[in-house]
């Protein structure tokens, strides 16, 4: 019984750095890598391009997540610091 075997958006992604890898340090044999990354890509039905750009979408998506998490818990610091300090003006 032959099992499908799928290729997930993530390994293509990790296929293609090391073969990016490879062709700075040895052209020839990078470009040949890099060619069967791409035969492999079609043979899934993917895109390198295409993930590539899905990937740093989630990327940036999860950066401005936590981002806006940081500033949320920086501004409940700030007020729990506001109200905890000493009012000033009555010791004048």
């Amino acid at each position: 019984m032959a099992k499908d075997l799928k290729m997930l958006p993530e390994e293509l992604l990790d296929l293609h750095a090391l073969a990016s890898d490879v062709y700075e340090q040895d052209h020839l044999t990078g470009r040949a890598l890099l060619a069967v990354v791409h035969h492999l890509a079609h043979a899934h039905n993917l895109d390198v391009a295409d993930e590539q750009e899905k990937a740093n979408k989630k990327a940036d998506e999860q950066a401005q997540a936590r981002e806006k998490a940081l500033a949320e818990e920086s501004a409940k610091i700030e007020t729990a610091r506001a109200g905890a300090a000493p009012s000033q003006e009555g010791k004048k």
